[in-house]
């Protein structure tokens, strides 16, 4: 199987990386219950709710320690409910391309990640 990624993928992202969105024009901001893995062009997320394809939202990304959250527009590409095992309550996994995110703000994940000498799989 060939790897068309662009961008190399972190995954095990398990109390590192949170992240609070908002859909559309909703004034009102959730948070994901969990992180699944990040990369330059999307993030995966477990959401408690069920989006539709093709749904706008805004999100804010935090790392561990860190006080300026990195913001990032993006696009859910697709969406399935979770596994009940995997997780606690219902979860939507779901894949959220970036459709405006600042370079930097790559750069800077994937720094946090390096300085912070974090095991990490990247695929």
């Amino acid at each position: 199987m060939i790897n068309k990624r662009r961008y190399k993928r972190l995954l095990n992202l398990e109390n590192i990386i949170s992240v609070r969105y908002r859909l559309g024009l909703r004034i009102r901001k959730k948070d994901a219950l969990a992180v699944e893995n990040i990369n330059g062009g999307g993030i995966r997320l477990c959401l408690p709710e069920k989006v539709k394809v093709g749904t706008r939202m805004s999100i804010e990304i935090r790392l561990l320690g860190e006080k300026e959250a990195l913001p990032a527009k993006g696009e859910v590409t697709w969406i399935n409910e979770a596994e009940a095992r995997k997780y606690p309550h219902i979860c939507f996994d779901a894949g959220v391309r970036f459709i405006d995110i600042d370079p930097l703000s790559i750069s800077k994940i994937y720094s946090y990640f390096q300085e912070h000498n974090l095991k990490i799989n990247i695929v």
